[in-house]
């Protein structure tokens, strides 16, 4: 019966879907901001339905969303790294309070959730994170609220992107090539540390946002021609299943066939909704609070399997948690999008 989740989403991520006419045309949209926003909150859920599925037995096909995480993780950082490049290339000013901006929307909600993480703790009787716990937490492989490794990631990144954009005046190649080099060394750091692979496993993604980014315009004029755009998503395709097959093969020998696996699912995607517009509400309200439904969603997975809430049934317990992150993670973005606009009102008029 749990199989039943994953096609309530397809459910909802096919409302109000439009095939582009004619079909040698594209969706002049599939690179803005409100595509983006409904790829983000598609991927969000299939995040928790992922994270649901390592813990569970039940259904037929549920099984497969185990093996999801990474390739997920990879279109996300696929989107950071499109956007950066996109709005270098279209804002002078970009860079202007950048790290002060990113440093905000990032720790500001990392900070907070380490608050409840505490508080619940704290109510349940478990030992709460002492502030050194937390702050150690940033560089320590072990972040208190669980999958935020993602937001500190993001940190790193832009930062870096802040640093190369202004080392190499603004080149977008030269960024692309040195974030490329970038993510390499992060994989031998993170070994090296001992950490997870979940550090290292997806974030290629982030340099192969930048390159479709520099040469969208040239993609997009190729996928115009019907044949040229059938060969490119068919071999994007290939190499995906291949990729994959290897990567599950050599798993426990080498990564490598996995990273590169996780960055022809984000090419796939970009390449479908360049003939397929999205225009699902669902989808653009999940996008919207797709950050907050990440970070919130690994605390309720388990506090309604614990020793004060326990929900046996997995379709019930399933559903359960999807619903309950979603209430708050919409509480959450409300929150902070109330400390954003307070924090704007506070700064001086310069009319």
């Amino acid at each position: 019966m749990i199989d039943l989740i994953p096609f309530l989403l397809l459910a909802a991520a096919c409302w109000k879907i439009k095939l582009v006419s004619p079909l040698g045309s594209i969706n002049d949209n599939y690179n803005s901001k409100e595509t983006g926003t409904m790829l983000r909150g598609f991927f969000a859920v299939i995040i928790v339905i992922g994270h649901i599925s390592y813990l569970v037995n039940s259904g037929r096909i549920f099984h497969i969303f185990n093996t999801t995480g990474y390739q997920t993780a990879a279109f996300f950082f696929f989107l950071s790294g499109f956007g950066l490049i996109k709005s270098l290339d279209k804002d002078s000013g970009y860079l202007n309070g950048f790290i002060p901006k990113k440093i905000r929307t990032l720790i500001i909600p990392y900070l907070i959730l380490c608050l409840i993480y505490w508080a619940v703790n704290f109510l349940i009787k478990e030992p709460p994170n002492t502030l050194t716990e937390v702050l150690r937490s940033f560089i320590s492989g072990t972040p208190v609220v669980d999958n935020s490794w993602y937001l500190i990631l993001c940190l790193l990144f832009y930062l870096s992107f802040y640093i190369f954009a202004k080392l190499f005046n603004k080149n977008k190649i030269l960024i692309a090539a040195s974030s490329f080099v970038l993510c390499i060394c992060l994989v031998f750091l993170f070994k090296y540390l001992g950490w997870g692979t979940w550090w290292y496993d997806s974030n290629y993604g982030y340099a192969a946002g930048m390159l479709w980014a520099i040469f969208d315009k040239n993609i997009a004029k190729a996928a115009q021609k019907l044949p040229v755009y059938i060969l490119m998503l068919l071999a994007a395709i290939v190499c995906w299943f291949i990729t994959f097959r290897l990567g599950l093969r050599f798993y426990s020998l080498n990564h490598q066939f996995v990273r590169i696996n996780a960055v022809f699912l984000s090419l796939i995607v970009f390449l479908f909704v360049m003939k397929i517009k999205l225009g699902s509400p669902i989808l653009k309200f999940y996008g919207r609070i797709s950050l907050e439904l990440y970070l919130i969603h690994g605390l309720i997975i388990r506090l309604l399997r614990s020793d004060y809430i326990y929900i046996s049934n997995d379709l019930l317990w399933g559903l359960s948690i999807i619903a309950a992150s979603t209430a708050a993670a919409y509480l959450l973005h409300k929150l902070f999008s109330f400390l954003s606009l307070s924090r704007n009102r506070e700064k001086p008029s310069h009319s």
